[in-house]
């Protein structure tokens, strides 16, 4: 959940880098983002034309706010809007932020764990991200969508179908019978992973690029009124 919107801009720096390489045909290049990476993915199509087709796998966070509603519960976020306010006062008077703990304390030797709550800053970029209200801009870009279908309390089926009716065609949902992690690992992953290679096939390397129409000449127009 870093920083969302900046993450749009990585796509399409990431876009712009693909398109100077001599491998890559640069008017066949497509996005695939994963978790609240495929809301991100939107958001860069939607402003990129260059992007031709995007995945989206296991999404989450389409709306920042609710999000972090159902994380922090509406108590926990007015919190944090406070604890926000009272950090943007420190820096102003001591130019230091509010520390606040990256990770969990964990037995001795073992790995830290970090949370899955973003920190102050991240957490407020991130209420203001909201995909779904660009979404309907997305065509004709198309879209396929590969959604959690069994119990999954942070990629809300729910939601990803919401958002998936607000998207124009050409567009495509996959529902698979997998929990939380169920298309990071293993079968799931597989699973998605063909559905996401075959839709990029079809719409990267089958279809048929558009060629501009050259525009009419005296010669064209009067055989035309032949």
């Amino acid at each position: 959940m870093d920083y969302p919107d900046r993450q749009v801009d990585d796509f399409r720096s990431a876009v712009s880098c693909l398109q100077t390489r001599l491998d890559v045909q640069p008017e066949r290049i497509g996005l695939w983002g994963v978790s609240i990476g495929g809301s991100v993915a939107v958001h860069a199509a939607v402003l990129d034309r260059r992007v031709k087709a995007v995945v989206v796998q296991s999404p989450s966070v389409w709306n920042g706010w609710r999000y972090l509603e159902r994380l922090l519960g509406r108590e926990g976020v007015h919190a944090m809007r406070d604890q926000r306010d009272q950090d943007w006062q420190r820096r102003h008077e001591t130019g230091t932020s509010l520390p606040e703990p990256r990770s969990r304390q964990r037995p001795a030797g073992a790995r830290p764990v970090v949370h899955a709550v973003p920190h102050l800053p991240q957490r407020e970029d991130a209420r203001l991200h909201r995909a779904p209200a660009h979404l309907r801009r997305l065509a004709p870009t198309p879209l396929i969508m590969i959604a959690n279908g069994h119990d999954d309390p942070y990629h809300v089926l729910e939601e990803a179908q919401s958002a998936f009716a607000k998207a124009g065609e050409p567009k495509r949902l996959e529902i698979l019978p997998y929990d939380v992690l169920g298309l990071y690992t293993g079968p799931g992953l597989e699973e998605a992973m063909e559905l996401a290679v075959g839709r990029f096939d079809r719409y990267l390397r089958q279809t048929r690029l558009p060629s501009a129409t050259p525009a009419p000449t005296a010669d064209t127009v009067a055989a035309m009124r032949q």
